[in-house]
Protein backbone atom coordinates (compact mmCIF):
# COMPACT_ATOMS: atom_id res chain seq x y z
CA UNK A 1 0.00 0.00 0.00
CA UNK A 2 2.84 2.71 0.72
CA UNK A 3 4.67 2.10 -2.52
CA UNK A 4 1.28 2.56 -4.64
CA UNK A 5 0.83 5.78 -2.43
CA UNK A 6 4.36 6.84 -3.29
CA UNK A 7 4.45 5.82 -7.22
CA UNK A 8 1.44 7.66 -7.60
CA UNK A 9 2.53 10.78 -5.79
CA UNK A 10 5.42 10.58 -8.02
CA UNK A 11 3.24 10.03 -11.11
CA UNK A 12 1.36 12.90 -10.14
CA UNK A 13 4.37 15.38 -9.70
CA UNK A 14 6.37 13.99 -12.68
CA UNK A 15 3.16 15.03 -14.89
CA UNK A 16 2.93 17.98 -13.46
CA UNK A 17 6.27 19.18 -13.80
CA UNK A 18 6.96 18.21 -17.29
CA UNK A 19 3.55 19.98 -17.78
CA UNK A 20 4.96 23.26 -16.26
CA UNK A 21 8.54 22.99 -18.45
CA UNK A 22 6.50 21.79 -22.04
CA UNK A 23 4.54 24.90 -21.32
CA UNK A 24 7.54 27.06 -20.39
CA UNK A 25 9.94 25.86 -23.18
CA UNK A 26 7.58 25.10 -25.91
CA UNK A 27 7.79 27.88 -28.63
CA UNK A 28 5.01 27.42 -30.78
CA UNK A 29 1.77 26.40 -28.73
CA UNK A 30 -0.40 26.50 -31.45
CA UNK A 31 0.68 22.95 -32.90
CA UNK A 32 -1.92 19.85 -32.30
CA UNK A 33 1.37 17.59 -30.43
CA UNK A 34 1.97 20.31 -27.80
CA UNK A 35 -2.05 20.82 -26.87
CA UNK A 36 -2.26 16.49 -26.90
CA UNK A 37 0.71 16.41 -24.61
CA UNK A 38 0.05 18.90 -22.14
CA UNK A 39 -3.18 17.23 -21.91
CA UNK A 40 -2.15 13.76 -21.57
CA UNK A 41 0.21 15.23 -18.80
CA UNK A 42 -2.87 17.07 -17.40
CA UNK A 43 -5.22 13.71 -17.43
CA UNK A 44 -2.14 11.93 -16.30
CA UNK A 45 -1.56 13.63 -13.39
CA UNK A 46 -5.55 13.88 -12.21
CA UNK A 47 -5.66 10.05 -12.77
CA UNK A 48 -2.50 9.60 -10.29
CA UNK A 49 -4.17 12.50 -7.91
CA UNK A 50 -7.53 10.42 -8.31
CA UNK A 51 -5.36 7.05 -7.49
CA UNK A 52 -3.79 8.06 -4.68
CA UNK A 53 -6.66 9.77 -3.39
CA UNK A 54 -8.25 5.99 -3.21
CA UNK A 55 -5.44 4.63 -1.84
CA UNK A 56 -5.25 7.37 1.44
CA UNK A 57 -9.33 6.90 1.56
CA UNK A 58 -8.45 2.61 1.81
CA UNK A 59 -5.69 3.04 3.68
CA UNK A 60 -7.47 4.97 6.81
CA UNK A 61 -10.50 2.50 6.85
CA UNK A 62 -8.15 -0.50 6.77
CA UNK A 63 -5.94 1.28 10.03
CA UNK A 64 -9.53 1.62 11.23
CA UNK A 65 -10.74 -1.59 11.01
CA UNK A 66 -7.16 -2.61 12.58
CA UNK A 67 -7.54 0.05 15.38
CA UNK A 68 -11.04 -1.57 16.28
CA UNK A 69 -9.79 -5.03 16.47
CA UNK A 70 -6.57 -4.19 18.11
CA UNK A 71 -9.04 -2.51 20.73
CA UNK A 72 -11.23 -5.81 20.91
CA UNK A 73 -8.19 -7.89 21.34
CA UNK A 74 -7.12 -5.13 24.45
CA UNK A 75 -10.41 -5.48 25.82
CA UNK A 76 -10.32 -9.32 25.63
CA UNK A 77 -6.89 -9.62 26.84
CA UNK A 78 -7.86 -7.22 29.68
CA UNK A 79 -10.76 -9.41 30.85
CA UNK A 80 -8.50 -12.43 30.87
CA UNK A 81 -6.38 -10.48 32.92
CA UNK A 82 -8.93 -9.40 35.08
CA UNK A 83 -10.07 -13.26 35.36
CA UNK A 84 -6.68 -14.82 36.17
CA UNK A 85 -6.57 -12.15 38.58
CA UNK A 86 -9.77 -13.00 40.55
CA UNK A 87 -8.75 -16.71 40.14
CA UNK A 88 -5.17 -16.08 41.77
CA UNK A 89 -6.94 -14.15 44.62
CA UNK A 90 -9.46 -17.27 45.23
CA UNK A 91 -7.01 -19.81 44.97
CA UNK A 92 -4.79 -17.86 47.58
CA UNK A 93 -7.87 -17.27 49.87
CA UNK A 94 -8.18 -21.02 49.48
CA UNK A 95 -4.44 -21.57 50.09
CA UNK A 96 -4.16 -19.04 53.02
CA UNK A 97 -5.56 -21.41 55.66
CA UNK A 98 -2.27 -23.94 54.34
CA UNK A 99 0.14 -21.37 54.76
CA UNK A 100 -1.05 -20.52 58.03
CA UNK A 101 -1.05 -24.16 59.20
CA UNK A 102 2.25 -24.74 57.93
CA UNK A 103 3.41 -21.94 59.55
CA UNK A 104 2.42 -22.83 63.08
CA UNK A 105 3.58 -25.98 62.35
CA UNK A 106 7.04 -25.61 61.14
CA UNK A 107 7.80 -21.93 61.90
CA UNK A 108 11.82 -22.18 61.41
CA UNK A 109 11.36 -23.25 57.85
CA UNK A 110 10.78 -21.08 55.21
CA UNK A 111 7.31 -21.17 53.12
CA UNK A 112 8.36 -23.97 50.28
CA UNK A 113 9.95 -26.08 52.70
CA UNK A 114 7.19 -25.41 55.58
CA UNK A 115 4.35 -26.79 52.56
CA UNK A 116 6.17 -29.49 51.51
CA UNK A 117 6.36 -30.90 55.39
CA UNK A 118 2.59 -30.40 55.65
CA UNK A 119 1.84 -31.97 52.12
CA UNK A 120 3.84 -35.06 53.96
CA UNK A 121 1.61 -34.70 56.85
CA UNK A 122 -1.49 -34.70 55.37
CA UNK A 123 -0.58 -37.41 52.97
CA UNK A 124 -0.36 -39.79 55.88
CA UNK A 125 -3.41 -38.53 57.50
CA UNK A 126 -4.92 -39.29 54.21
CA UNK A 127 -3.68 -42.67 54.01
CA UNK A 128 -4.82 -43.20 57.79
CA UNK A 129 -8.36 -41.89 57.24
CA UNK A 130 -8.89 -44.07 53.78
CA UNK A 131 -7.43 -47.33 56.00
CA UNK A 132 -9.68 -46.60 59.07
CA UNK A 133 -12.26 -46.13 56.59
CA UNK A 134 -11.86 -49.37 54.80
CA UNK A 135 -11.89 -51.41 58.16
CA UNK A 136 -14.82 -49.75 58.82
CA UNK A 137 -16.22 -50.71 56.25
CA UNK A 138 -15.16 -53.95 56.32
CA UNK A 139 -16.36 -54.15 59.98
CA UNK A 140 -19.59 -53.44 58.84
CA UNK A 141 -19.96 -55.76 56.69
CA UNK A 142 -18.83 -58.10 59.32
CA UNK A 143 -21.88 -57.25 61.36
CA UNK A 144 -24.26 -57.15 58.67
CA UNK A 145 -23.07 -60.64 57.96
CA UNK A 146 -23.56 -61.59 61.60
CA UNK A 147 -26.89 -60.49 61.73
CA UNK A 148 -27.70 -62.13 58.41
CA UNK A 149 -26.20 -65.49 59.86
CA UNK A 150 -28.23 -65.35 63.18
CA UNK A 151 -31.36 -64.86 61.37
CA UNK A 152 -30.71 -68.17 58.79
CA UNK A 153 -32.15 -71.18 59.53
CA UNK A 154 -29.59 -73.96 59.80
CA UNK A 155 -29.32 -76.66 56.78
CA UNK A 156 -27.78 -79.35 57.20
CA UNK A 157 -27.44 -83.15 55.87
CA UNK A 158 -26.55 -86.48 57.91
CA UNK A 159 -25.09 -89.20 57.31
CA UNK A 160 -23.86 -92.74 59.37
CA UNK A 161 -21.27 -95.62 59.23
CA UNK A 162 -20.25 -98.55 60.81
CA UNK A 163 -17.06 -98.91 62.63
CA UNK A 164 -16.84 -102.65 64.31
CA UNK A 165 -19.77 -102.77 66.61
CA UNK A 166 -20.26 -98.80 66.90
CA UNK A 167 -22.28 -96.69 64.78
CA UNK A 168 -21.04 -92.75 64.02
CA UNK A 169 -23.25 -90.61 63.00
CA UNK A 170 -22.36 -86.92 61.24
CA UNK A 171 -23.95 -83.83 60.27
CA UNK A 172 -22.96 -82.20 56.83
CA UNK A 173 -23.12 -78.52 56.70
CA UNK A 174 -24.56 -77.10 53.64
CA UNK A 175 -24.56 -73.21 55.33
CA UNK A 176 -22.25 -71.82 57.79
CA UNK A 177 -25.04 -71.54 60.47
CA UNK A 178 -23.59 -73.58 64.03
CA UNK A 179 -25.72 -75.54 66.03
CA UNK A 180 -26.79 -77.32 69.19
CA UNK A 181 -27.32 -80.82 68.11
CA UNK A 182 -28.19 -84.33 69.64
CA UNK A 183 -29.58 -87.11 67.54
CA UNK A 184 -31.72 -90.85 68.79
CA UNK A 185 -31.09 -93.76 67.13
CA UNK A 186 -33.48 -97.41 66.71
CA UNK A 187 -31.80 -100.49 65.48
CA UNK A 188 -34.08 -102.67 64.28
CA UNK A 189 -34.15 -105.99 62.84
CA UNK A 190 -36.96 -107.08 60.52
CA UNK A 191 -39.89 -105.33 62.48
CA UNK A 192 -38.13 -105.32 66.19
CA UNK A 193 -36.44 -102.23 67.68
CA UNK A 194 -33.34 -104.02 69.13
CA UNK A 195 -31.76 -101.26 70.78
CA UNK A 196 -32.54 -97.51 71.34
CA UNK A 197 -29.97 -95.09 71.69
CA UNK A 198 -29.71 -91.01 72.57
CA UNK A 199 -26.70 -90.00 71.63
CA UNK A 200 -24.10 -86.72 71.63
CA UNK A 201 -25.85 -85.06 73.98
CA UNK A 202 -26.54 -80.99 72.93
CA UNK A 203 -23.08 -80.64 70.96
CA UNK A 204 -22.37 -77.71 70.09
CA UNK A 205 -20.80 -77.75 66.44
CA UNK A 206 -19.23 -74.75 64.09
CA UNK A 207 -19.09 -75.46 60.47
CA UNK A 208 -15.80 -77.06 58.81
CA UNK A 209 -13.29 -74.88 57.20
CA UNK A 210 -13.72 -77.48 54.88
CA UNK A 211 -16.99 -79.24 53.20
CA UNK A 212 -16.43 -82.58 55.38
CA UNK A 213 -18.79 -84.12 57.78
CA UNK A 214 -18.91 -83.64 61.62
CA UNK A 215 -18.84 -86.88 63.47
CA UNK A 216 -20.93 -87.17 67.39
CA UNK A 217 -18.45 -89.21 69.37
CA UNK A 218 -19.44 -93.09 68.95
CA UNK A 219 -22.93 -94.42 69.91
CA UNK A 220 -22.52 -97.48 72.02
CA UNK A 221 -22.38 -100.93 70.43
CA UNK A 222 -25.37 -101.94 69.22
CA UNK A 223 -24.29 -104.97 66.95
CA UNK A 224 -24.05 -108.02 69.22
CA UNK A 225 -22.54 -111.39 68.36
CA UNK A 226 -26.13 -113.02 67.77
CA UNK A 227 -26.75 -110.00 65.04
CA UNK A 228 -24.02 -110.58 62.79
CA UNK A 229 -26.12 -112.18 60.01
CA UNK A 230 -26.70 -108.33 58.59
CA UNK A 231 -29.81 -108.57 56.63
CA UNK A 232 -33.02 -107.07 57.62
CA UNK A 233 -31.45 -104.91 59.83
CA UNK A 234 -32.17 -101.14 59.81
CA UNK A 235 -31.25 -97.90 62.05
CA UNK A 236 -33.53 -95.37 62.03
CA UNK A 237 -31.67 -92.15 63.04
CA UNK A 238 -33.18 -88.86 64.00
CA UNK A 239 -31.37 -85.26 64.40
CA UNK A 240 -32.78 -82.65 66.67
CA UNK A 241 -30.71 -79.32 66.17
CA UNK A 242 -31.51 -75.40 66.67
CA UNK A 243 -29.12 -72.41 65.92
CA UNK A 244 -26.67 -71.57 68.79
CA UNK A 245 -28.50 -67.37 68.27
CA UNK A 246 -31.95 -69.74 68.77
CA UNK A 247 -32.15 -67.96 72.51
CA UNK A 248 -31.50 -64.96 71.30
CA UNK A 249 -34.06 -64.63 68.80
CA UNK A 250 -36.53 -67.49 69.30
CA UNK A 251 -36.79 -67.64 65.77
CA UNK A 252 -38.78 -70.98 65.54
CA UNK A 253 -36.91 -71.39 61.80
CA UNK A 254 -34.02 -71.90 63.35
CA UNK A 255 -34.91 -75.35 65.37
CA UNK A 256 -35.04 -78.04 63.38
CA UNK A 257 -35.60 -81.91 63.26
CA UNK A 258 -34.45 -84.44 60.10
CA UNK A 259 -34.77 -88.36 60.44
CA UNK A 260 -33.00 -90.79 57.92
CA UNK A 261 -32.85 -94.75 57.35
CA UNK A 262 -30.52 -96.43 56.98
CA UNK A 263 -30.12 -100.31 55.42
CA UNK A 264 -26.93 -102.31 56.53
CA UNK A 265 -25.44 -103.45 53.47
CA UNK A 266 -24.36 -107.33 54.48
CA UNK A 267 -21.72 -107.89 51.38
CA UNK A 268 -20.17 -103.89 52.00
CA UNK A 269 -20.73 -103.81 55.53
CA UNK A 270 -22.13 -100.03 55.53
CA UNK A 271 -25.12 -98.45 56.22
CA UNK A 272 -26.69 -97.20 53.19
CA UNK A 273 -29.45 -94.52 53.28
CA UNK A 274 -32.84 -95.85 52.05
Amino acid sequence: MLVLKIVSQCIVGIASLIAILIDYKWHDKRKKLFKRLRLFLILLAILGLGFSVTLTVIDDRDKSTEISNLNSQLAMATDKLDTIQESSKRVENKLQPFLDLAAYRFPDLDTNSALKKLRTELQLLNDRTDYLTEAEQSRQQEENNFQLLKNTPPSLDMIARIEGDFVHVGVIFKNKVPVYANYSLVHKVGNIDQSRITGGGKTEIYPPLKNSPVFFPPSMGILQESQRELKNQKVIITLNFESIYFKETLDPRLKGQMSKVFRMDQILGRLIPE
